[in-house]
């Protein structure tokens, strides 16, 4: 009787270990974005907005604005359960600033580490 009990607990131990493997969730897709501008115009001491509409099933964890060359290094970090974002970002673009051609990352990550990255040049001119 003691064989046939530990043989049922070994079954079932096994039956229970193959069926939480193959319950492993699929991955989330990475995060997506759409209305992100392409181009954004301005002259030095503009104030620019940077847009867009972001969208990560696994919920973001940061939303990074980055260039060197405007002193331009803006994270947005959530605290909660964040699964669809509007950017509305306003910067003044410096002063002293050349007239140039500037990308500007937007990088958006998401709380399962999954990345995506889009990208609106600003270009500078003097008028």
């Amino acid at each position: 009787m003691k064989f046939t009990i530990h043989s049922y607990l070994l079954i079932v131990a096994l039956a229970a270990a193959l069926y939480s493997c193959s319950k492993d969730e699929d991955p989330a897709p990475p995060p997506t974005g759409e209305n992100v501008p392409e181009e954004i115009v301005a002259s030095p001491g503009d104030e620019v907005t940077f847009t867009g509409t972001f969208e990560s099933s696994a919920g973001f964890a940061s939303i990074l604005l980055r260039n060197e060359d405007l002193l331009l290094n803006k994270e947005i970090v959530f605290a909660n359960e964040v699964t669809r974002y509007f950017l509305d970002y306003s910067f003044t673009i410096p002063e002293d600033i050349t007239s140039d051609i500037y990308p500007v990352d937007i990088i958006l990550e998401d709380k399962d580490q999954n990345r995506q990255e889009f990208q609106t040049i600003v270009d500078v001119a003097r008028l």
